[in-house]
């Protein structure tokens, strides 16, 4: 699998401009309709909406790939804060997807180790 390959973040995030202004591509396929266009980050990349109008109508990809895949039964999940490289970019996401409660709730105890051991607090969030 290549870097432009749709299932790349790499390559969504290098290609996104191009696939936006394309009739169709491969990315339209893995959303399932082209309803991805009209998140505010590919408008926001396509100069489509002004920076401070794009901080307040933004709906993270994370979120909306989240809520895309809750349509195929899948309506427990998780996302772990962004992975970051040494120069504290980020660099990843990692998912997590359940049709039962019994899997997020085995997500959400691993989630609360950090990659140092040390567990993060609990805020209640759910």
């Amino acid at each position: 699998m290549g870097s432009d390959h749709p299932r790349s973040g790499r390559g969504i995030k290098r290609n996104l401009r191009r696939f936006a202004n394309s009739e169709h591509c491969a990315l339209d396929d893995l959303w399932g309709n082209r309803e991805w266009r009209e998140l505010a980050v590919v408008k926001r990349l396509l100069g489509e909406v002004e920076p401070s109008e794009a901080k307040r109508l933004d709906q993270s990809w994370v979120q909306a790939f989240c809520e895309r895949v809750a349509t195929l039964g899948y309506t427990r999940y998780g996302a772990a804060p962004p992975l970051r490289n040494e120069q504290n970019t980020p660099m990843y996401h990692l998912l997590f997807f359940s049709k039962d409660e019994a899997g997020l709730t085995i997500w959400r105890g691993i989630t609360k180790i950090e990659a140092s051991r040390q567990r993060r607090l609990d805020y209640g969030e759910d």
